[in-house]
């Protein structure tokens, strides 16, 4: 069911690709197929890396995502020396995961044990997935989205361009923080699954206060840093203003904390409260997109961020507004 709705969406992202291809790519239809190879790669990986977590089994999750990267790497180095080409260096990236997948298969094939996943014993699998995904999915959208939203607003193709290359360099911290979420689910699980609900709840307004610090530290150091980093790294034509780049980054810290809170939520056993906190942080990114009178690329950005506040702010509310033990869902 996962792998049919995995390559569904991976088909689907490659035909409006194809359809957009002459606006967001260039041209470049191919890069259409290395789009859809890379959701189907990626969420292959997503899906192992879940089932080690699920697991507690760490040590596996962090060689998954270490494999990608360093197949990444060494593909690289060999698109370079022999392959050099833009067109060819973007295959590196739907094909870093394969030779993680291959083996992965072949071990399960070998052990003949099969590969399930854990979810919370207190909600029922259907449920977790379908909170666990789209909370992740919204998530992902927010920070995403934007180099689309850009174009749709009718920016030309360099400043869609530059957009996308500030919003990827101010992920790099939630790359990093990503990889610690299997960590945090296991033991909030275990605090709840005892009665300490108080503890677990007590956590959401402290993960609300110190994301939002860390969100606006790292906003106006984007801020006043932002684009003269962007600049040495990739040039002055990829520079957006110093607004537009702080609300990517403190969109992404904001991310983070709203990342916590879902593992909160997960812990209480109730998957489906994530979803009407994450469908008003879409709705608050749209409203702003909308309505804020600014120019292209620092509105997506800013709504970006918005999007990510409302969600926090509605998680921290799911978790401290639920009343007697937090069960399953209801």
């Amino acid at each position: 069911m996962l792998w049919g709705i995995t390559i569904a969406v991976a088909l689907g992202a490659t035909a409006l690709l194809f359809v957009f291809a002459d606006k967001l790519l260039g041209g470049a239809a191919d890069l259409a197929l290395v789009g859809g190879a890379w959701v189907i790669s990626a969420g292959a990986l997503g899906m192992i890396r879940g089932i080690y977590g699920g697991r507690a089994d760490y040590r596996m999750s962090g060689i998954a995502t270490a494999a990608d990267w360093v197949a990444r790497i060494l593909l690289t180095f060999l698109v370079v020396a022999a392959f050099a080409s833009p067109r060819n260096l973007a295959w590196t990236l739907p094909l870093g995961a394969v030779p993680f997948l291959i083996w992965w298969w072949l071990r399960g094939r070998a052990s003949g044990t099969p590969h399930v996943t854990a979810a919370p014993e207190r909600s029922r699998p259907g449920s977790y997935l379908a909170g666990l995904s789209f909370a992740n999915g919204s998530l992902q959208l927010l920070l995403g989205i934007g180099p689309l939203v850009v174009v749709a607003l009718g920016e030309s193709p360099s400043a869609v361009s530059a957009f996308f290359v500030t919003a990827a360099l101010t992920r790099a911290p939630f790359l990093i923080g990503i990889g610690f979420v299997p960590r945090v689910l296991t033991p909030l699980t275990r605090m709840a699954e005892a009665g300490d609900y108080a503890h677990v709840r007590s956590l959401a307004w402290l993960v609300v206060g110190g994301t939002v610090a860390l969100a606006a530290v790292a906003g106006i150091a984007a801020y006043f840093i932002g684009p003269p980093v962007v600049s040495v790294l990739y040039g002055d034509q990829f520079t957006i203003s110093a607004l537009a780049t702080a609300g990517a980054a403190g969109a992404v810290i904001v991310a983070l904390g709203a990342l916590g809170l879902n593992q909160v939520v997960l812990a209480e056993g109730r998957p489906l409260a994530l979803v009407p906190a994450w469908t008003m942080g879409l709705i608050a990114a749209a409203l702003t997109v909308v309505l804020l009178p600014m120019e292209p690329l620092p509105r997506v950005a800013l709504a970006m961020l918005a999007g990510q506040l409302v969600a926090v702010v509605a998680l921290a509310i799911v978790v401290t507004s639920s009343r007697g033990q937090l069960g399953g869902e209801h």
